[in-house]
């Protein structure tokens, strides 16, 4: 079933329109619909048709190379699809202009050898129009800018496909009825699922990508552990010096603790845009202090949404090529970007980045006070200096509590922060950091929960230290002398104590997994280089070889087919000779079919001679064709034929006979005729 006139073009220059390409959709439209004005066809074979979908497998192929090598990977393979068009309309053209006008299915089995060459396989064959219609409309759905126009230009080549097909027997009016209702429905659907995909992302962003992006306004105590289960790489670090060998990262941190469902949150969630800094591609984020050291961060952006990771006491981000970044009170800094982002921090003593202490910063949960009271006044923290109170509690925990991913069940009527601290005394991160919060502002410290990663100076990788999320990690900041510092109470020997519990197998697989990631790493890390050479640019060159060769190919096989066939129709209109076939005996056999002595189509010519000898009263003699027989064999089958006087022998005797023996009515013996 092919398409109306015109419409295939309407819905290539609807995709240009949608893609800012008019100029090459309108070669495209007139590349296509010139197929029903020119009336030339070429007989292309199955293996033509073949040759052309492997050559627009080729040019995907190609497009995903390009596309990869560039970085535009960032955006997701399926990007791609948007140049479909482009790339399947050499299969289009090889239809229009062929003299099939369909392609058989089977050129489509490009690795699939034995279903192409089964001979038992019903052929089927379709048009290959609407699809591409499809096509095109799908392919301008990637760059839709939502708005009505698309989707009356998405509507307009449907109705108009549904128009030269549609049933003379319905009435008009119930047809258009019925159009403006499915267009209606169509466009209100559409609106419905756009809104309901962004709520979906948001509310299913922080299960797909844990910890690592802004929607996350919350830290669940449970939540670590089941991240440490993974040795995914989260990002790499690279620390200014040997002080920083165990620098502790934020995204973030909370100040409000519900211990009914164990859930730390932030009672301010508003985001405020940053100001960028003196030096291109720099943002400030903080006052600068008086002693600043660095550091130097890679992470994925992979155009969504992240939070960056950032040192205590961050004032500075440079080499951060992004639109806009975002920061909120509690230290968190929101981005949006591409590609991998190699940024280096500048920090130094303090948070500046927190908001001063609240009321909310020393805030304790009624259920956890009874514990948390308990032991800050076995620890007689009402009479210690901040720096003391520090000092006592890491010692403390560090001196009486243990590490452990599986901490013991809680009684009955407790919390998990009072069972951690009165029963079990064994816990993970969230536990020390919760408690070591709440024990603090016991105390009449501000202090909050800091949520983020410990780089492991021991895993690296091309002079990067791994950050997995494994080492996902919680800790407290507490306000001591006018400015927010790190207190990280849980035992310094977790990452080895989690190492430990790793099988063998899961190291070697973790070690093949890291040098995948290696090789795609420093692989990222040229094409970004080739990139701010303006090297990429050049990619295309080198693809243009392929498409020219696969061109080439198809040409050169049309061409030679071309050639054979001339040859064979020469072969065939020249006379083909076979020896004897000029012999004069055939004048003599033809002599005696008209005299009524026809041969039978299974007789020899001896035996016909035998036969019509012993069954006719002759009055032909027949000693003459026996004597011209012998010459015939020879003439035909002898590899040295007859010579010269024998030919002459030939035609003489047969020219006799014939001269004496005209045609008459020859009666046999038996009254019948032979």
């Amino acid at each position: 079933m092919k398409t109306p006139p015109l419409l295939v073009g309407a819905a290539i220059l609807f995709w240009g329109f949608e893609m800012n390409q008019m100029v090459l959709a309108a070669l495209m439209a007139a590349a296509v619909e010139a197929s029903r004005w020119f009336k030339h066809r070429w007989e292309l074979k199955e293996a033509d048709f073949r040759a052309v979908a492997m050559l627009c497998t080729l040019a995907l192929m190609a497009l995903a190379l390009f596309r990869f090598v560039t970085g535009w990977f960032a955006h997701g393979t399926w990007m791609i699809l948007k140049w479909l068009p482009v790339i399947l309309l050499p299969l289009l053209l090889a239809q229009a202009y062929s003299t099939a006008g369909r392609i058989n299915l089977s050129v489509l089995y490009l690795f699939r050898k034995k279903l192409i060459l089964n001979d038992n396989l019903t052929p089927r064959h379709m048009d290959l129009s609407f699809i591409y219609l499809a096509v095109c409309i799908f392919g301008a759905g990637f760059v839709n800018n939502r708005s009505g126009l698309f989707y009356m230009g998405m509507l307009g080549p449907a109705i108009w496909a549904l128009w030269s097909h549609r049933s003379r027997r319905a009435p008009l009016a119930i047809w258009l009825v019925l159009i403006v209702v499915a267009g209606a429905a169509g466009f209100l659907g559409q609106i419905g699922l756009s809104e309901l995909q962004t709520v979906v992302e948001q509310k299913t962003m922080g299960l797909i990508m844990p910890g690592d992006d802004s929607y996350r306004k919350y830290a669940q105590i449970g939540d670590i552990p089941d991240e440490k289960l993974s040795g995914r790489i989260v990002f790499r670090a690279r620390t200014g010096g040997t002080d920083d060998r165990s620098l502790l990262l934020r995204e973030t941190t909370y100040d409000t603790f519900n211990s009914t469902l164990s859930i730390w949150s932030v009672s301010r969630k508003q985001y405020n845009r940053l100001s960028a800094g003196p030096e291109p591609d720099s943002w400030h984020l903080a006052t600068k202090a008086a002693t600043a050291r660095s550091c130097r961060i890679a992470q994925n952006l992979n155009g969504k949404e992240k939070l960056l990771k950032l040192p205590g006491g961050a004032f500075q981000v440079a080499d951060l090529k992004v639109a806009r970044a975002d920061k909120n009170d509690y230290g968190a800094v929101r981005v949006r970007g591409e590609g991998l982002a190699r940024y280096s921090v500048q920090y130094g003593a303090g948070s500046p980045l927190l908001s001063p202490p609240a009321k909310r910063d020393l805030a304790i949960p009624t259920r956890e006070s009874k514990a948390i009271q308990q032991l800050a006044d076995q620890l007689n923290l009402r009479s210690l200096s901040p720096s003391e109170t520090l000092r006592k509690v890491k010692t403390h925990f560090a001196t009486t509590f243990t590490y452990s991913l599986k901490p013991k069940s809680k009684q009955r009527n407790s919390t998990k922060i009072e069972n951690f601290l009165t029963r079990s005394r064994s816990g993970h991160c969230e536990y020390f950091a919760t408690a070591t919060v709440l024990l603090l502002r016991q105390a009449g410290i501000p202090a909050r929960y800091a949520r983020g990663y410990s780089v492991n100076p021991s895993d690296t990788m091309g002079g990067w230290c791994l950050v997995r999320t494994s080492y996902a990690h919680a800790w407290t900041v507490a306000y001591v002398d006018n400015m927010w510092v790190n207190l990280d109470t849980t035992p310094g020997n977790w990452q080895a104590m989690e190492r430990q519990q790793q099988s063998l197998w899961e190291k070697i697989w973790q070690s093949i997994k890291d040098f995948v990631s290696g090789m795609m790493f420093e692989f990222t890390q040229w094409r970004q280089k080739m990139q701010r050479k303006g090297y990429l640019k050049y990619i295309p060159l080198f693809l243009l070889p392929l498409v020219f060769w696969a061109f080439w190919r198809i040409a050169t096989r049309l061409k030679n087919r071309r050639k054979l066939k001339k040859r064979v129709v020469k072969k065939r209109e020249k006379p083909v000779q076979i020896a004897g076939s000029d012999s004069a005996f055939y004048r003599i056999e033809q002599r005696l079919n008209d005299l009524g002595l026809r041969r039978y189509c299974w007789e020899t010519l001896s035996v016909w001679l035998n036969r019509i000898e012993n069954t006719a009263n002759l009055t032909v003699p027949l000693d003459v064709p026996r004597q011209l027989l012998a010459l015939h064999y020879r003439y035909r089958f002898d590899p040295q034929g007859l010579s010269a006087d024998e030919k002459s022998q030939m035609t003489r005797l047969s020219s006799v006979w014939l001269a004496e023996n005209h045609p008459k009515q020859i009666i046999p013996k038996n009254g019948r005729s032979p």
